[in-house]
């Protein structure tokens, strides 16, 4: 369809509305896992894990390890 700025909402909300909800919700999930943010737990974002990192003087390499063991799925 013909888009300008002032429909852009509309007709996206409406396209979006016709994938199956099942569908909708498999892309959102794959599209969601490919960001793969890196800054999921950074410090600019959370000053808890600054005010942590800096308390236990942790340098870049350690930061990292730590971000990454708190992303990882627990396992049971």
């Amino acid at each position: 369809p013909q888009m300008t700025s002032f429909n852009q909402y509309k007709i996206c909300s409406e396209l979006i509305y016709e994938i199956p909800l099942n569908e909708l919700n498999k892309l959102f999930i794959n599209t969601m896992k490919k960001r793969n943010s890196s800054n999921a737990l950074s410090a600019r974002y959370y000053k808890e894990f600054n005010q942590l990192f800096l308390a236990l003087r942790m340098n870049r390499n350690s930061k990292d390890k730590m971000i990454e063991s708190l992303k990882t799925t627990i396992q049971i």
